[in-house]
């Protein structure tokens, strides 16, 4: 079985440089920014309410620690697993993972 060609990206987008880009795809910067911009649009919309939000882990994994202050210690997320963020005005909290 072949390995993931895009592995040593995304370990890299992990160890904070997010500026690797995957060949003719996206840098973890803008993954992230696509994720934060996407969060802030249902934040709007939503203010005052709980909401949720579905993603791939990968994504979460990469933007939430880029988006938030963490509270909870980042880690792979299997099936189903939940991150919850609260977004009061500018801060933006990682409350559990």
């Amino acid at each position: 079985m072949r390995g993931d060609p895009f592995a040593g990206h995304y370990d890299r987008w992990l160890a904070g440089d997010l500026d690797e880009r995957i060949p003719g795809g996206e840098s973890g910067s803008e993954v992230v920014g696509r994720l934060r911009g996407v969060l802030s649009e249902i934040a709007d919309r939503h203010r005052g309410e709980t909401v949720l939000v579905v993603s791939h882990g990968g994504v979460l994994r990469v933007g939430v620690p880029a988006c938030c202050r963490c509270e909870a210690t980042p880690r792979r997320l299997g099936h189903t697993e939940v991150v919850e963020v609260a977004i009061d005005g500018e801060d933006w909290v990682c409350r559990s993972w």
